[in-house]
């Protein structure tokens, strides 16, 4: 015996949609590094949901929360941004909020560095959890509470300074 069925399925797509709404496949509070998928539904007038080939990501802030043609959205500094889904004239937007680190570890936590000498600093980010973060090399601003008997040369490569006594 042998069956046969089929469905007929149609849409029509005709001018701008007339609002479009972003979603979040999770939380919109991001610590650094973390991702979410954003997901973006053009509407008509009476809200039908319309069928659209594809939508123009952007963020406000790219440099805090950047966003890649497929809605992926990646957390690189603290602060916030409105990340835009557009089609036609028409775009819709979420807030993205990057969260600062918990709290900043720097090792070694005490150092003596005789006159002339260089030492070397380490820091490292984590969250609430505990969880080291990733944060961008450019994102570290590394200062003294004695900047008249200590240099901190911003040469440095990653979460890495190094300090330099000025005075005997």
């Amino acid at each position: 015996v042998v069956a046969e069925s089929s469905l007929t399925v149609g849409f029509t797509l005709s001018g701008d949609p007339y609002r479009v709404g972003v979603t979040a496949a999770g939380s919109t509070t991001l610590d650094l590094g973390g991702q979410v998928q954003l997901t973006a539904t053009a509407y008509d007038s009476e809200d039908n949901v319309l069928l659209v080939p594809q939508f123009t990501w952007s963020s406000t802030a790219p440099l805090t929360a950047g966003v890649d043609g497929m809605g992926l959205v990646s957390a690189f500094r603290p602060g916030s941004s409105t990340v835009r889904a557009s089609v036609g004239s028409v775009s819709g937007g979420i807030g993205i909020a990057v969260a600062s680190p918990h709290h900043i570890v720097i090792t070694p936590s005490t150092i003596n560095v005789p006159y002339g000498t260089d030492a070397t600093l380490q820091a490292k980010a984590y969250n609430a959890a505990g969880v080291e973060l990733p944060v961008q090399e450019d994102s570290w601003a590394w200062s003294t509470s004695e900047p008249t008997q200590l240099s901190l040369e911003l040469t440095y490569v990653g979460d890495t300074a190094t300090v330099r006594t000025n005075m005997p």
